[in-house]
């Protein structure tokens, strides 16, 4: 696999360690160089972004079944905050239920994965984000 760069800070919203080492493993196998900002829980990132005037762009991945406020919700705030608008945003599930697919798209996500999260699948993924999301597509 071709080492990918990346321009922008990787964001895990991953509640289960296992699954955040899996991602961890997966991401710097494809993009040894990659920043990544692991978070537990929604609450955690949403006042990071309220206390936060600038930061860098960033690729959220997701996990739906957060405890609290699930992956939707946060998908939900983070259409709705100027920061995080336009940032690709990838939902992540161990589900194979076509509602959950469905509904994150309708509320602005640009992908969906089933975990466990291998090393090729992320990297597609990662491809499509920054050839299309982010060089492809002129942003307002």
């Amino acid at each position: 696999m071709m080492a990918l760069e990346l321009n922008r800070v990787v964001h895990l919203v991953e509640d289960c360690e296992a699954d955040s080492l899996a991602f961890a493993r997966a991401l710097h196998s494809i993009a040894p160089d990659a920043s990544l900002l692991q978070w537990k829980r929604v609450g955690d990132v949403l006042r990071s972004l309220d206390q936060s005037c600038v930061r860098p762009p960033g690729i959220f991945f997701i996990d739906l079944g957060l405890p609290g406020l699930d992956g939707h919700q946060l998908l939900r705030h983070l259409r709705e905050h100027p920061q995080t608008r336009l940032d690709p945003v990838i939902m992540m599930s161990g589900s194979h239920r076509e509602s959950n697919t469905v509904r994150s798209f309708r509320l602005g996500a640009q992908g969906h994965l089933l975990k466990p999260v291998d090393a090729r699948k992320l990297q597609q993924m990662l491809h499509r984000c920054l050839s299309y999301w982010l060089e492809c597509s002129l942003l307002p």
